[in-house]
């Protein structure tokens, strides 16, 4: 299944190729910059490779003339595969290699081992990705765009949910980046490196790349021992290559212009209206894609009528989302209880009592009055945990903070924000407030000890003590 005849003629034939990432390597390396900034270098041009090498090794499948002589050499199709993915594999683990071993030298000690393996199962399982990638097409440019297009699948996949959940669920701003690494062996090697190089060992992301490694393996093999050699050079009109990329990121885009309807707008027809030219330049673009993909003119019935369904689709969800306050996914967080980690910032407004109990207490007029409550701490050893008192009265707030946001929020402006991060997990909440705090419960928030209430003005910063007084704490240079 290994030919090494076929791997030294890749090593000849590309030698001024494998000179000048040598070069380019080595001057990186032994270059005068810091460690930091070399990693940087090498890891991206190791995911350079990473698509350029399985392109270059693999071109020939797109080449009518060069995949009947391909085929017909005395070397068989697993043999070429395998060689050429592990001559592709080493060469893209080559810089990063190199730098793993500058940034280590004088360690001798199995955790550089450690990282140079894992770094060769990234670097043979993103080939691997890629060029099964690269072969969904059946000619060089639909290769290219197919390596390009389902790449960035992931990315769009991220964006829309983000920008569904920033838009409908309130308290939660965005879906952290780690909980998606699993759609990318990209992603998923990045955080294996980051985890080993701090000390630890991201398992699931070292579990993903070898699931990839096997599947895409067997993918690879289907693709290219299986493939016909008629396929060269002809038009790219398997299933997921053009028909399924067009429509994957057509419905992207409307379910991304769908997530923009949102409390501002008093009805559909205003949103639509307002983005009406977006909504018609996406569908030229659309149009313009199948044009590109049949390489001629090509319009019926089928297009505009999939364009509207899948656009009333993503209308609908958001309208549900909208009215419905995010299918409930607002109010299904746990409330904040013991060592969690909580701020509520706020503007006090001069209706206040605050402002008269300030008035009272330091004998100046405050010409404004910020709040700032934290509740815990960054580490929680050294924080008491929150009283059932506190956990109730932040409970309370986030609750207003949720009938807000599912308000009509036109005539309404935010005067703070409410923070909340569990200890033992790294999502995070955040959500704004429209209603200023009152004087008794920054009052009842000081009685804890596991809380700091700051009381800022114009020129000082005063600390509520559990009594009930005000200690400066802090004075503003005028």
């Amino acid at each position: 299944m290994f030919s090494k005849e076929y791997f030294k003629y890749l090593f000849r034939s590309k030698k001024y190729l494998l000179l000048l990432i040598a070069l380019i390597t080595l001057m990186n390396v032994i270059g005068n910059q810091s460690d930091g900034i070399m990693l940087l270098i090498q890891v991206f041009f190791t995911m350079v490779l990473s698509f350029a090498m399985p392109m270059d090794v693999f071109y020939h499948v797109h080449n009518r003339k060069a995949v009947d002589t391909y085929f017909s050499i005395p070397v068989s199709r697993k043999a070429l595969m395998v060689t050429g993915c592990v001559f592709s594999a080493l060469v893209t683990f080559f810089p990063a290699a190199c730098a793993i071993i500058r940034n280590t030298l004088g360690d001798r000690d199995i955790s550089t081992l450690l990282l140079l393996a894992e770094t060769l199962l990234d670097c043979a399982s993103v080939t691997v990705f890629n060029s099964v990638l690269y072969l969904i097409g059946n000619n060089i440019i639909d290769g290219v765009v197919m390596m390009g297009a389902y790449t960035f699948m992931p990315l769009a996949i991220i964006g829309i949910l983000n920008s569904f959940v920033y838009s409908y669920i309130a308290g939660l701003r965005s879906i952290e980046f780690f909980e998606a690494r699993l759609l990318s062996p990209l992603y998923m090697g990045f955080y294996l490196l980051d985890s080993s190089w701090n000390g630890n060992i991201d398992y699931l992301s070292l579990i993903g790349l070898i699931v990839v490694l096997i599947l895409f393996s067997y993918l690879l093999y289907r693709s290219y021992v299986k493939r016909a050699a008629e396929r060269a050079d002809s038009q790219s009109t398997q299933f997921l290559s053009y028909p399924f990329v067009i429509n994957f990121y057509l419905i992207s885009c409307l379910f991304l212009i769908a997530s923009f309807y949102n409390y501002n707008y008093g009805n559909l027809g205003i949103f639509v209206k307002d983005y009406f030219f977006l909504y018609v330049l996406l569908f030229a673009v659309f149009v313009a894609a199948y044009f590109l993909y049949r390489r001629k003119f090509y319009f019926n019935y089928r297009l505009p009528l999939f364009y509207v369904i899948v656009m009333l689709i993503s209308l609908l969800c958001a309208g549900v989302c909208m009215k419905y306050d995010g299918f409930g996914l607002s109010g299904c967080y746990e409330k904040a209880k013991g060592k969690d980690y909580c701020t509520i910032s706020a503007w006090v407004d001069y209706h206040n009592g605050i402002y008269e109990y300030v008035k009272e207490e330091t004998g100046e007029d405050p010409q404004y009055v910020q709040i700032f409550i934290e509740v815990g701490g960054d580490d929680a050893s050294f924080h008491p945990a929150m009283s059932e008192k506190t956990s109730d009265l932040i409970e309370e707030i986030r609750k207003k903070a949720i009938d807000y946001f599912y308000d009509d929020r036109d005539d309404l402006s935010d005067i703070g924000v409410l923070y909340i991060s569990g200890k033992d997990s790294r999502k995070y909440y955040q959500y704004d407030l429209n209603e200023g705090l009152d004087l008794q419960t920054i009052v009842e928030f000081a009685k804890d000890p596991a809380v700091t209430v700051m009381i800022g003005t114009y020129n000082k910063e005063y600390q509520l003590m559990t009594d009930g007084s005000l200690r400066v704490s802090q004075v503003y240079e005028q």
